[in-house]
């Protein structure tokens, strides 16, 4: 069986139930659909046999029409691997793609799971004209444990939003 977990209306599979002999194998289709609402969109896809299931991490961008900012997110050598309790780094670009004017931006910052429960929140104001790097260093709280997070940006401007997604694992040490 192909399923998805937390992706309503977003993610369909074709075929959610069929038979596969041993050594044997099916195609199967899956379509996105663009949701109304733009973001970042986590969950699962799953795959179940009468013997396992394997859950496998999804994330779906929806931007909008005509953004103002490309958003980059590159990780901070130091911040690479991720443990419980320790921290995340990450550079970030906004790039103004759709003029040269000068764009007052809010921007927040989430981590979150891939059962959407958020781990961390934070906002800032600052403003940009061509580009703008920052980088973020995050102390993770102390509940996440071990296992695939997002840390997510949207950068809000004139009424429009602009996103981006990076994946992490934390590891046990």
């Amino acid at each position: 069986a192909v399923s998805f977990s937390n992706l309503n209306n977003i993610a369909y599979a074709n075929q959610n139930n069929f038979y596969i002999e041993s050594g044997g194998s099916k195609q199967v289709i899956l379509d996105f659909k663009s949701s109304a609402n733009s973001g970042i969109n986590l969950g699962w896809l799953i795959i179940k046999s009468s013997s396992m299931e394997k859950k496998i991490p999804v994330i779906i961008g929806t931007e909008n029409k005509n953004p103002i900012f490309a958003i980059t997110q590159t990780p901070i050598p130091n911040y690479i691997n991720v443990f419980p309790k320790g921290k995340v780094g990450i550079d970030i670009k906004f790039s103004n793609i759709k003029d040269f004017d000068i764009h007052n931006v809010k921007a927040a910052y989430l981590i979150k799971d891939f059962d959407n429960n958020i781990y961390f929140s934070e906002t800032e104001d600052f403003s940009v004209k061509d580009s703008l790097s920052v980088a973020k260093i995050f102390d993770l709280p102390k509940n996440v444990e071990k296992g695939n997070y997002v840390f997510i940006i949207t950068a809000e401007s004139d009424g429009f939003e602009s996103f981006s997604s990076y994946f992490f694992e934390v590891k046990g040490k």
